[in-house]
Order: structure tokens, then sequence, then C-alpha cells
């Protein structure tokens, strides 16, 4: 997505031109590659002041925050490692408000009725399941549909989440995979969606 640009005012540009056709920055189409050069430029920007940064680049930083926490969220880690990836001493309440700001700029959800920490909550709930949730995902939500423990053979995936949370599986699920499952929107509901028929296909 990002390949040939040098700039962050241009992949500024470049990450606006894409956010009429998502509802989440997670669904920003982001691969490795172009996540290396995200955290390169704005480590450059980072030794001028985040000031800077969230004047500039305010989309690039919180999709690149989004990114951390797909990859890197490790429970009352996130900012810790934030910082390791952007080289820069933490700033959690600042680089917070500056994502919160660019959600609201962008009339993107802030997800504010959903409890937890005000920054890490919507950051994580911007990127759906963080991959080091993945495999309680498999282990207490998929598996128990497909298996039919949940005895259900609906592909409803608002139903499905009703019937799933009624279960001791519930109670075991990470906070980031019920998150996203109560609160995500249409994102995780065809996330969930697409899983189950791929999963009872395979089962």
């Amino acid at each position: 997505m990002l390949e040939g640009y040098h700039d962050l005012r241009q992949i500024e540009q470049q990450l606006r031109s894409h956010l009429s056709s998502l509802t989440l920055l997670g669904q920003m189409p982001l691969d490795e590659q172009d996540l290396q050069l995200l955290r390169r430029l704005l480590r450059s920007e980072m030794a001028n002041g985040f000031s800077h940064v969230s004047q500039s680049s305010p989309l690039s930083f919180s999709c690149f925050l989004v990114q951390v926490g797909i990859r890197e969220y490790d429970h009352g880690t996130f900012w810790p490692r934030a910082a390791r990836e952007l080289s820069f001493p933490e700033d959690s309440p600042r680089w917070g408000a500056a994502f919160l700001d660019t959600l609201q700029r962008y009339k993107l959800t802030t997800f504010p009725h959903v409890s937890g920490h005000k920054y890490v909550v919507p950051i994580l709930l911007h990127g759906g399941i963080p991959e080091s949730c993945l495999a309680n995902f498999f282990e207490q939500v998929l598996y128990p549909i497909v298996s039919n423990r949940l005895d259900t053979e609906t592909s409803d995936a608002e139903q499905l989440v009703a019937e799933w949370r009624e279960t001791s599986h519930y109670h075991q699920t990470n906070k980031p995979v019920r998150r996203f499952l109560e609160d995500g929107g249409k994102p995780a509901a065809d996330l969930l969606t697409r899983c189950v028929e791929m999963a009872r296909t395979a089962h």
C-alpha cells in the first residue's frame, strides 16, 4: 500500500484516501513492509518532538499505534512496547489523547461506552483481536461453537455471541477478545461469521 512513498505527508494523504472504505483503523491494508517504513519515518519525525508528529501525521501515528496493539499486545505492556517501537520516551497521556483526537477528527468511533483503560481499549478495538489472543479466541470461542458445545446451528453473529456469553467459555476468554466480539460492530460480526463458516466446513 505504501510502496514508493518516502515522506510521512504523502503517506498521510494515502491513508486518508482509504478512510471512506473502513470502519476501524486496523482494516487499513498495511503489510509488514509498510509497517517497517512507518516505523522508520515516525522514529525520524519524533526526533523533532511529538507535537510535530501529532500535527503533521496524526493518522500515520494512530495507525501505527493500532498495529502495535495487533502485533505486540501483552497485558499491561502496551505503552512500553509502543515507546520501544518508536525509540522514544513513553508519553502515554499525550499519545493516547492524540489518538482519540484523530478518531474524532475523522469521525471514527472512540468506543466511549466500553469500560477499561481510556486509551488502550479503543486502540485495541480498532485493531480487532491481537495476535497474542488468537489462540484464546480459537479455544474459547470458535472451537466451542463448531464442536457443538454451544448446541447451536446458527451462523448469526449476534445470536452466537449471546449464546457464548452464557457459557463458562466466556469467562475464560481474554478481555480484548470479549470486547471486540461484543463491541466491535460489523467488522467483529463479519470476522466471527467467516471464521465459523470456515471452521464448520473444515470440522
